[in-house]
């Protein structure tokens, strides 16, 4: 209760601390709590493709039988090649059922193009919500002066790490309508290192390999660089805030001088007075640290009902940086607390 009495008997002096502390405070962990929720967020888009897929992309033209050779000497079980042109607005790609099976996009309406339709080379194909828009919803689908009629629409997709579904159209494997150039890509899953391979085969600048589980490793390195990088910047207003703090506190131990005196007189040991003073500084950083992480809580509330984004919180980690933030609050209070102690009674009666 002592310490109560005290805190708000002089609390004039503590207002101020505790806004500049509540603050800061609030910075740090909003910074913390939304570079953590967008770090979780980058990785469940990556991850949402449900396989480990790796894009090979290789440059210059190619012997179409090559990437069969290439499945069989690294026991690659799903794969597909997959070639590309563009055509007025759209993406035109000439591929095998397989694609559908290695991403599965889903389908609004249809189904996607069959072994069947490979074999007896049919003038089908299949679009994106996008590319049927475009073509009115139309029956059929020209490119090149070759109708292809269309058996299948697929979902709406909004992201994809690797395919614009939306606005491509997808033609059996074989039709060669580019004009200019096409590009030569390959998906496959479960495919053990093959970068030698690779460069023995192509060059070392022939191909472009990006694999799932590496892009999220990376971004997830650079999700955990920005995050430091921003809370280094939060912290240097914590630092300031502290700073402000030490300062009222050496400037309130000269106002309370005579106060030290008359309790030394009565009693009260350089300790009594080192431990009132600490007690009372780690008693305004953390009033200041339980405002600020209300305001984050309720930020984050308010991003969340709005549909802004999804907060994800760890609770483990932030727990350690309110844990470290208090003990940061605790140790800036130690040096004027020892200050007050050091205060005689006659240093009390001089300065009356």
């Amino acid at each position: 209760m002592w310490l109560v009495r005290e805190l708000l008997f002089h609390r004039k002096q503590h207002y101020l601390n505790v806004v500049a502390n509540a603050m800061a405070v609030f910075l740090v962990l909003i910074v913390s709590v939304l570079s953590d929720s967008l770090a979780h967020g980058i990785s469940d888009e990556i991850g949402s493709l449900g396989l480990d897929v790796t894009m090979l992309q290789v440059y210059g033209e190619v012997n179409d039988y090559w990437f069969e050779d290439f499945c069989s000497e690294f026991d690659i079980t799903k794969a597909t090649p997959y070639y590309s042109f563009r055509y007025e607005e759209l993406s035109v790609v000439s591929c095998n059922d397989k694609l559908y099976e290695l991403f599965e996009p889903g389908l609004l309406k249809g189904r996607f193009l069959n072994e069947t339709d490979l074999r007896n080379n049919d003038n089908v194909a299949v679009v994106g919500s996008e590319a049927y828009e475009k073509n009115d919803r139309k029956d059929t689908v020209e490119i090149n002066g070759v109708e292809f009629r269309i058996i299948g629409v697929l979902n709406r997709s909004e992201n994809n790490l690797f395919i614009d579904y939306d606005k491509s159209v997808f033609i059996p494997v074989g039709y060669d309508l580019s004009t200019g150039v096409r590009n030569h890509s390959y998906y496959y899953v479960d495919g053990r290192y093959a970068e030698p391979y690779l460069e023995d085969a192509f060059g070392e600048n022939g191909y472009m390999l990006i694999n799932q589980s590496s892009l999220l490793k990376t971004t997830g390195q650079m999700s955990d660089l920005v995050r430091k990088v921003l809370l280094f910047i939060a912290s240097v207003s914590l630092a300031v805030s502290l700073t402000g703090m030490i300062n009222s506190m050496l400037a309130g131990i000269k106002e309370r001088s005579y106060e030290i005196g008359i309790k030394k007189v009565m009693g009260a040991s350089a300790l009594d007075i080192y431990c009132e003073f600490a007690l009372e500084s780690f008693t305004v950083f953390n009033i200041g640290l339980v405002i600020g992480l209300i305001l984050v809580t309720l930020i984050c509330r308010l991003i969340t009902s709005a549909g802004i984004m999804d907060i994800c919180v760890d609770y483990m980690e932030n727990l350690r940086l309110l844990f470290r933030l208090s003990l940061a609050g605790f140790v800036c209070g130690l040096y004027p607390a020892w200050r007050a102690g050091r205060i005689s009674i006659m240093d009390a009666i001089r300065k009356v």
